[in-house]
């Protein structure tokens, strides 16, 4: 019996940015306290004995009123020793997804600072409360 964790399978990571869409609203909003939000959406595009790909699409923005709002879209690609099975990747997929975290901090905090001229750095690791894989963007 094979006792290696999904992380133990995996010889290589790449990653690629796909899209990233950037808009800035005029709105100065009324209230002077406003959230960052973020919201998240993955598919698996990609799962064979020797390879995994993840498509992972991201929305960063303001509420109550909109300063900005910020999409980007990554393929994160595993090369794999060994082949994993649907329910490793279901029971994993945050750690798979995670390495993206500091991508997507790097990212939004430097093009707000180019956008509204104060730089807003994210947490490294990303928030999953909001992340759906039912709602998947074509």
């Amino acid at each position: 019996m094979n006792n290696k964790g999904i992380m133990e399978k995996i010889k290589g990571r790449k990653i690629r940015l796909i899209n990233f869409c950037a808009k800035k609203s005029n709105h100065q909003p009324e209230n002077s306290q406003v959230d960052i939000k973020q919201k998240h959406n993955y598919e698996i595009i990609l799962h064979s004995t020797d390879e995994l790909s993840i498509r992972f699409m991201s929305k960063i923005f303001v509420e109550p009123e909109g300063l900005f709002e910020i999409e980007t879209e990554h393929v994160l690609t595993y090369g794999l020793d060994e082949a994993v099975t649907e329910m490793e990747v279901k029971e994993n997929i945050i750690k798979l997804l995670s390495p993206l975290g500091s991508e997507i901090s790097y990212l939004i905090s430097t093009v707000i600072k180019e956008m509204i001229g104060v730089r807003i750095v994210l947490p490294p690791s990303l928030v999953f409360e909001d992340m759906d894989n039912d709602d998947k963007k074509n």
